[in-house]
């Protein structure tokens, strides 16, 4: 296992494990896949896809296979304490972090859960958030458009 993010209270870090196969029956869809999903310590990558199915399979199918929601169901397989920390409302730092950190192992949208965890702007968690990457609590933010606008 793979641990990653901040510790919180009870000495709890989010962890994955390096490599992991996943089988997900989509009987709506009248498909069955097999992820090849591997974790960088960062992120969640999807290496490799199976698709079968007794239908064939059709463009407008795949499109909807919602692999990022696969990609963070795993994240709270291995961490099932993340959904008492969000029923919880919790907003320490350390929690958020945490939260963000889980989101973004799975390429989902970080600043959102956390704004939705606070409950505040838009302009405050981003408040919060620069002063958690400036403490090394979350990943410093990579985005093209973020970087022109401090530059």
């Amino acid at each position: 296992m793979i641990e990653f993010g901040p510790a919180d209270s009870r000495s709890r870090r989010l962890s994955l494990p390096e490599s992991v196969a996943k089988v997900v029956k989509y009987k709506e869809l009248d498909l069955e896949v097999r992820y090849q999903i591997s974790f960088t310590g960062e992120r969640l990558r999807v290496e490799s896809m199976e698709v079968s199915g007794t239908s064939g399979i059709t463009t407008a199918a795949l499109t909807k296979l919602k692999i990022p929601e696969i990609l963070r169901s795993l994240v709270y397989e291995y961490n099932p304490w993340l959904y008492n920390l969000i029923d919880s409302g919790d907003t320490n730092k350390v929690a958020l972090s945490q939260l963000y950190w889980a989101e973004y192992a799975c390429q989902g949208s970080p600043r959102l859960v956390v704004k939705n965890q606070i409950g505040k702007s838009t302009n405050t968690t981003n408040y919060y958030l620069r002063k958690f990457e400036a403490s090394g609590l979350v990943p410093k933010d990579r985005s093209p458009a973020r970087r022109v606008r401090h530059a």
